[in-house]
């Protein structure tokens, strides 16, 4: 068992600050022990008296800055060290560098609980922090961050890099849609011509292969219409506001409703709150997850669907939406997440496996989260978390 930790008294540890500094701080030997402790800091050091001339500074700190620390040395105050740092160091205009001084100065002014970074003409960045003594003096600490810069640069370049690859595959996709839909029109404009014209002379075996080309031409365009649709839910993402998912669900119930009505389902839907996020988006996935609710029962069962709220905190939101379905194996409730995943056989259940992937990017478009339990036979749960507006 840990010994209980105790915590020093401010009056004691007055009294101990007071017992730290009571030697004579301009002994040779109490400047050589702070001198070399100084020495082993990571980063620069500097000390400014309350006239702006330097007491203390170490190695590093002389290393990244020599022409400066050399003036400092030489008995200049912080501003001739600033303006020459300025002009030599940092690559600062000469027609800028007063108003950069006085930002400079500015920030040294209050310096508390504060951070800036300066990049010097060599390519290297330093975060600099400054502290007051007791006194109204000035400590400044200047860190290497170069490492910090590159890596973060790296990553906007990175990202900057698939902004743009998405795009080109965006626009792709849409010039590969209108491409492959051409011959597709085609298809299904001489198959229904052919089904009127020559549809009584067609023997069993030639209609079944018309009824199959078809069925296949529709499958296709509707495949071609969900990727496009995929493909480009990150790039009307601009315009977040408050959305009532009450009016989201009518609107979707509404599109669903001669499904609705055919199947015999029973749709319960709870009071839902309003969120933060793109109403056009959050449509789609509510009715897609709805269409899918809709869609894989047993055959002779009505669907029986409910939205509720599950739970809330201060920031989001977590929806659940339940059914009466098949189910799959607890699984695969990730794989369904994955684009073009189908987990029936198509001559059973219809879609292109793009509709839960399109949920999940949508969910996490709006800072959210969705997920699935479920086991075979036993319906489905599916949880989805929104920021609250």
């Amino acid at each position: 068992m840990n010994a209980p930790v105790s915590v020093m008294p401010d009056s004691d540890l007055e009294a101990w600050d007071s017992e730290l500094t009571a030697p004579d701080i301009g002994s040779d030997r109490m400047r050589r022990y702070l001198q070399d402790g100084i020495n082993a800091l990571p980063s620069g050091f500097a000390l400014f008296d309350t006239d702006e001339q330097c007491v203390l500074m170490n190695r590093q700190f002389a290393e990244m800055l020599p022409g400066g620390a050399a003036l400092l040395v030489q008995g200049a105050r912080f501003p001739e060290m600033a303006r020459y740092n300025a002009l030599n160091v940092f690559g600062v205009p000469e027609v800028e560098v007063d108003d950069w001084l006085a930002a400079r100065t500015a920030y040294r002014e209050n310096p508390e609980n504060s951070t800036f970074d300066q990049q010097l003409t060599d390519g290297r960045w330093y975060r600099i922090q400054e502290s007051r003594t007791f006194d109204g003096g000035t400590v400044t600490n200047w860190t290497d961050i170069t490492d910090l810069k590159t890596q973060q640069q790296v990553a906007a370049d990175a990202a900057e890099a698939l902004k743009r690859s998405n795009g080109a595959l965006t626009d792709f996709a849409h010039a590969a849609s209108h491409d492959l839909k051409e011959p597709l029109r085609k298809i299904e404009m001489y198959g229904g011509r052919l089904a009127t014209r020559c549809g009584d002379a067609l023997d069993e075996k030639g209609a079944r292969y018309l009824e199959r080309m078809t069925d296949a031409t529709r499958r296709m365009r509707r495949l071609i219409d969900d990727v496009l649709d995929y493909s480009s839910l990150g790039h009307v993402m601009a315009k977040h506001g408050a959305v009532a998912l009450d009016t989201v669900l009518v609107d979707v119930c509404k599109t669903l409703d001669m499904v609705i009505h055919e199947t015999g389902a029973q749709v319960t839907i709870s009071p839902l709150p309003i969120v933060n996020g793109h109403d056009r988006q959050l449509a789609r996935l509510f009715q897609n997850l709805l269409s899918n609710a809709l869609k894989y029962v047993e055959e002779g069962t009505a669907p029986q669907v409910e939205l509720s709220v599950e739970s809330t905190d201060d920031t989001h939101v977590t929806l659940c939406m339940t059914d009466n379905g098949i189910g799959m194996d607890p699984s695969q409730t990730e794989q369904i997440f994955t684009a073009f995943t189908r987990l029936n056989g198509r001559s059973r259940y219809d879609g292109s496996g793009v509709g839960l992937a399109s949920c999940r990017k949508i969910a996490e478009q709006h800072g959210g989260t969705i997920r699935a339990e479920s086991a075979l036979g036993a319906g489905s749960r599916f949880y989805v978390t929104l920021p609250l507006a």
